[in-house]
């Protein structure tokens, strides 16, 4: 299947990608954006569990459950 921004291995110039520090970058500014949304924090631990982190995806989604307790 094709990448976008590879051609043949090659990554194209002007399609830079994300490498996992631009992507954890990417969902804290979404946490912090929507402060009072669950949603980000959600996606973000699973995000986590997929990419070997599931001990702090498990956390992010015991304290969305806790606060949704109060």
């Amino acid at each position: 299947p094709s990448t976008p921004g590879i051609t043949a291995g090659v990554r194209h110039p002007t399609i830079p990608l994300m490498d996992d520090l631009d992507r954890r970058e990417a969902f804290l500014l979404a946490i912090f954006a929507a402060p009072d949304d669950d949603l980000p924090r959600l996606v973000f631990a699973d995000w986590l569990e997929e990419n070997g982190d599931p001990s702090w995806a498990e956390q992010i989604r015991l304290q969305c459950h806790l606060a949704r307790s109060q």
